[in-house]
Order: structure tokens, then sequence, then C-alpha cells
């Protein structure tokens, strides 16, 4: 595999070394899946042998293998790998508190707008839980919008928060020279037997900011049409295509997506979160020590190892029965099908944060006045 992402550590344009791993044997290796490998390393064969597909390229013959999951290293051992369903109260309440600072911090960072915190803190702790047919569960596709994010670079700030939480992340500027240049997917050669990677080719755990400010107005031609419909299935679909020069197939992804964009997003995300910000923020994120940091990092790995909790009964009838009696009063119009999936993600998430091991009505409720907020900003920044 040809892989096209610099290596931002050892300097700009530098990209990183491709090596071809051979595995032997029955076990299924699926694709993005991070693994650590031990098995005997051959150097470059540089006697030009047209028999050999890849000559210049380094190899490692597997002897034994295993899957790392996200590969984060908050989890790699220490308080962090403890589940939540496992815990004490009083570290329970403990964990509550990191929460409510760690929202706290992010609301800082954008002027004070601890609306969009929260939200922001639902993406990056959500993931793909299951499938069902063309339904993902536990997926929570986020839109931020400003009218002036040029101004602000909000799209530089966004990133920021992002990179100092997660241990992996990836910007793509939809720039028609982005769109129309054929990097976003990964490619097969077929004369020279390898993938090419594209920026899309994601490992599990990988949060994604897609700038949608820097895309340019104007016609779209049919390659950056089609780059832009690639782009929508991995935000509603959580799948990306592949180009195998013989036949297209899309591959399973489970990351974590926002867009940034002036208005709604043209790929018309059901969360959007206009940001309100009173004041300009500084060049830097608000200081805060490294090992606070650390507790936070390992706090949101710990919740996006959680099972997302289940409704009770008694929460199921609610959630049921407020969902019809709002979209009754507000008209099938104002909430889509789609938006109480997007709800019932909200508060398992929301309850994932509060260490609860059932749903049950109270998470429900504090959603609900959550999303009342969400929703009333929405409208008025529309109006």
């Amino acid at each position: 595999m040809a892989y096209p992402r610099r290596d931002e550590q050892s300097g700009v344009g530098k990209t990183m070394q491709s090596c071809m791993v051979k595995v032997y044997g029955d076990r299924i290796l699926k694709m993005n899946t991070i693994v650590e490998v031990v098995g005997v390393y051959t150097g470059p064969a540089n006697d030009g042998h047209k028999g050999e597909s890849w000559p210049e390229v380094p190899k490692v013959h597997v002897i034994a293998w295993r899957n790392l999951g996200e590969a984060n290293p908050m989890m790699m051992g220490g308080w962090g790998t403890e589940k939540i369903s496992t815990l004490k109260k009083e570290v329970l309440k403990a964990q509550i508190c990191m929460g409510r600072a760690l929202i706290a911090w992010i609301s800082k960072a954008f002027s004070g707008d601890d609306l969009a915190a929260e939200y922001l803190l639902y993406n990056m702790i959500s993931r793909v839980a299951f499938r069902h047919e063309e339904t993902v569960v536990g997926s929570l596709p986020l839109n931020i919008t400003y009218a002036n994010s040029s101004d602000l670079n909000v799209v530089c700030r966004v990133v920021e928060v992002v990179r100092a939480l997660l241990p992996k992340s990836l910007l793509i500027s939809l720039t028609r020279q982005e769109l129309s240049s054929g990097r976003l997917i990964s490619r097969r050669d077929i004369d020279q037997n390898r993938l090419h990677a594209g920026m899309l080719q994601l490992s599990t755990g990988t949060h994604l900011v897609i700038d949608e400010v820097a895309l340019e107005e104007g016609p779209l031609g049919k390659d950056e049409q089609d780059q832009l419909e690639n782009l929508k299935k991995v935000l509603f679909f959580q799948k990306t295509e592949y180009d195998l020069e013989v036949y297209k197939k899309d591959f399973e992804m489970n990351i974590m997506p926002v867009v940034v964009s002036e208005a709604r997003s043209l790929f018309k995300p059901l969360c959007v979160v206009p940001l309100h910000i009173e004041c300009s923020w500084g060049e830097r994120l608000p200081a805060i020590p490294e090992s606070t940091l650390n507790s936070w990092r390992a706090l949101i790995a710990r919740w996006r190892e959680s099972d997302l909790p289940l409704p009770s009964p008694e929460a199921m009838k609610r959630m049921q029965d407020d969902f019809v009696r709002i979209r009754a009063s507000q008209g099938p119009q104002a909430l889509s099908e789609g938006t109480y999936g997007m709800w019932i993600t909200l508060a398992q998430l929301s309850g994932i944060t509060l260490g609860k091991r059932t749903l049950d009505v109270e998470t429900w409720e504090i959603i609900l006045a959550l999303e009342n907020r969400r929703r009333s900003r929405c409208q008025r920044v529309s109006e």
C-alpha cells in the first residue's frame, strides 16, 4: 500500500514509508485495522526482477499479530482500561465532575458556547456500535456552523480542540483542487499490484474534520460531485468507496465526522449546531496542565470503549410518547424519523458520561432540554 499522509513530526511534505506485510494463515484481517506484528524483515530488493511487483519496498513476513483496536495510548494500560460498568460510585462521581470540567474547557475554547462544547464532546465519544442494513447506530455526525467562520477561523479552532484531546484526527478542506485531485478515495493499480491509499482510508477511532468553508462558489464537475457523494456516504453510512479498477466497492468505517460550514452543510446532516460567539477568542487554547489533559484523554478513551446503555421500559415508552407528541404539535416536516434515532443516540452518549448502565427517563429529559436549546438556536439563525 502507498500511504499518502504526511508525518507532521518529521517534517512537512515527508510521507510515511510503504511496506508490504505478508500475513499467513486463516485469520481474517479487516481493512483499516490497526495491528501489531512480529515477523521477519527483509529489505528492498533492488535487483530489478520483473517478477516482483514491489521490488523496492521492504517486506515483513508475519509470524504473529494482534488487533490493537483504536490503538489509543490512554487505553494501553493503567486506569483507563477499566470499564464504566465495573467502577465504584465514588469513582463515577469523580468522572462526572471531570466531564463537566472538560465541557467547561471546550466552552472556553469557543468563547463560552457551552452548547457547542457539549455536542462536540458527544461527537468525540460516539462510535458505530452496530449496523442494521443501512442504519448505523451510535454514530453522531455533527455540523458546526458560523456565518463568519473565515474571520474567526472556526475550522482551526475545532481542529485544535480535537487534536488536544484525541490521538488521531484528519482535516480535509473541500477546495476544488482537493475534490478534483482524486486523492480522497483509495485506488488500486493492477499493473503494480498495489493499493494507493486515499485520504479517507482511516483507521477506527479517527476524528475527521471536513472544512466546507473552503468550498468555492460555482458549478462542480462530475468528479467533484462524485467525491462529495462519497463524503456523504462517510457521514451518514460510515462507508467509503474504494476504486479497485475493475470494480468499485464500499468498505465500512468507524470514525467521528464533523463538518464546519458557514450555513447548514450541503450534506444536510441532522445535528446542526450554530456557534454563538460574543467576542473573538485568543490565538491559543485555554491554558490547562498537561496532567489534566491526560486525565481527560483517558476519560474520553474510556467513554468510547463503553457500551451504549439500553433504555429501561419506562424510558422507552416515555421516549416514544414524547416524540409522537412533539411531532404532532410541530408537524412531520419539523422532525424526521432520523431525528428520533439521533435523540436516542444523544441520550445514550449522555448516559455514558453520567455513568448510567441503563438509559433512564432523567437522562432522556436532559437531552430533550439540550435539543430544545439547539433547535431554538437554529431557528433564530435561520430567521
